[in-house]
């Protein structure tokens, strides 16, 4: 049900969802895809009460995230997207994601949230580009 109704909201969007996979912790996991390029992922939990758009940057050594990470937070808060920073070894992993719930998951708010999510992850990129 949850994989058929983000398919159709995707299609409404004029976004390409593929790669779907259901696991132990997920019950829809797929990549979304604008004009063939990747823009994120789309996930939505057993127990979510909607679903999560997401994406990830991997920011490399020698990139402060003390002075960008303060504003990386500011701008993604005015975008109403979460992020999260974890140290893995000589990079940092940035996830970047935003939730709709259930009801209120169309194509147009499903659009809302890529094009947001895009921002936010280009900014970051902008950020981290200038040290």
């Amino acid at each position: 049900m949850h994989r058929r109704l983000a398919r159709v909201l995707a299609d409404e969007a004029g976004l390409v969802l593929s790669g779907f996979r259901t696991t132990r912790d997920l019950a829809v996991f797929s990549a979304i895809n604008r004009e063939q390029e990747d823009v994120g992922y789309l996930a939505k939990g057993w127990g979510d009460p909607g679903f999560r758009i997401g994406g990830t940057l991997t920011v490399p050594e020698g990139i402060s995230l003390l002075w960008a990470g303060a504003k990386i937070r500011r701008f993604r808060a005015v975008h109403g997207m979460g992020v999260t920073f974890d140290q893995r070894g000589d990079t940092t992993e940035v996830q970047v994601d935003g939730v709709i719930n259930l009801e209120g998951f169309t194509g147009r708010t499903m659009l809302r949230t890529v094009e947001s999510l895009d921002e936010c992850l280009r900014k970051i990129v902008e950020l981290t580009a200038r040290q």
